[in-house]
């Protein structure tokens, strides 16, 4: 891999961050491409529903260019860590300050495809007044998040799949955030199990915010919206 400088953040160009952005709110996104798409596995608990209707295949991702590029910034994560991170590191800090200059307040969405253990391969990236979140499929990574195990600026929402509704309960139970996705927007109900759904995830990508037990309602794009696995309810 060689050592030239890599982008890793974006704030543009991703659909539900540029949702997200307001005057109040900076958001940017890494997204490292996902699964095996860069030949080593970055997307441990992904069922086959959610590699079939995968974002890395949706929106910008069907242009080669795009996805060249996330399979770069993956292979760079993967065969120069001291690099990446930074790289990562310094464009953090940038976004800090920007959040700062303009008095906004700053999201970083580290996962946007993938489902890196952040908060135990670079703990350091959460030294700063920037708020991280990400969604995950991972069990042990929701263990942690929910034992009040992670940076105290870290929040996860746990993905709903075909494999792990029983453990999505398990995460409302405990007082997490889980993210389910219907078929269209007017199928998604007003309760799942008993728990209220946000109708109102699709318009930010910053829904769960004091939250507390709740579910994020999702309705299925692209060719999400001919799953049969289970995944898309």
């Amino acid at each position: 891999m060689s050592k030239q400088l890599i982008k890793l953040l974006a704030e543009t160009g991703n659909t539900k961050l540029d949702k997200t952005r307001t005057d109040q709110i900076l958001i940017a996104g890494l997204s490292l491409a996902p699964a095996m798409e860069s030949g080593t596995e970055l997307c441990p608990s992904r069922s086959e529903g959610c590699t079939s209707v995968c974002l890395f295949d949706q929106g910008r991702g069907k242009f080669s260019n795009v996805r060249q590029a996330r399979i770069k910034k993956a292979q760079l994560f993967l065969e120069n860590r001291r690099l990446f991170l930074s790289t990562l590191e310094s464009e953090l800090d940038a976004i800090e300050r920007k959040a700062e200059k303009q008095g906004k307040t700053a999201f970083v969405r580290l996962n946007v495809l993938s489902d890196v253990a952040w908060e135990l391969v670079a703990p350091s990236l959460f030294k700063r007044k920037i708020r991280f979140y990400d969604y995950t499929k991972r069990f042990d990574r929701m263990d942690r998040y929910l034992t009040g195990k992670f940076p105290w600026n870290y929040d996860l929402i746990f993905s709903r799949s075909e494999k792990n509704e029983s453990f999505c309960l398990d995460v409302l139970s405990s007082g997490g955030v889980v993210n389910v996705v219907w078929r269209t927007r007017e199928s998604i109900p007003d309760t799942w199990f008993g728990y209220h759904v946000i109708k109102e995830q699709d318009d930010t990508d910053v829904w769960w915010l004091g939250k507390v037990s709740q579910v994020g309602g999702a309705f299925a794009k692209g060719s999400a919206k001919l799953d049969q696995t289970g995944f898309v309810l």
